[in-house]
C-alpha cells in the first residue's frame, strides 16, 4: 500500500528539472529556428514536437513525484 508514497532525491529531482526545462522549451526553440534557416524544415519541426513530448512527459513525471499524497502521510511522513 506504499506506491502513493514515491520518494524522489532533491538532487535527482533538480537534474530532472534541468532536463524537463532543456528538452520542453530549449530543444524545440533551436530546433524551429535551425528548420527556419531553410535546412530541412519538416524534419526539424517533428525533431521540435518529439522534443517537446518528452520534456512534458519528464514534467509531468515530476510533478507527480513530488506530489504530497494523502496516503504518505498515513504511513507517518511529515507534511
Amino acid at each position: 500500500m506504499r506506491e502513493m508514497g514515491f520518494q524522489l532525491a532533491r538532487k535527482h529531482s533538480a537534474q530532472l528539472r534541468l532536463c524537463c526545462l532543456i528538452t520542453a522549451f530549449g530543444l524545440p526553440v533551436l530546433s524551429l529556428m535551425v528548420g527556419l534557416m531553410g535546412a530541412f524544415p519538416t524534419f526539424f519541426s517533428l525533431l521540435a514536437a518529439a522534443c517537446l513530448a518528452v520534456g512534458i512527459v519528464a514534467e509531468r513525471y515530476l510533478f507527480f513525484a513530488e506530489a504530497w499524497h494523502v496516503q504518505s502521510l498515513y504511513y507517518g511522513h511529515e507534511a
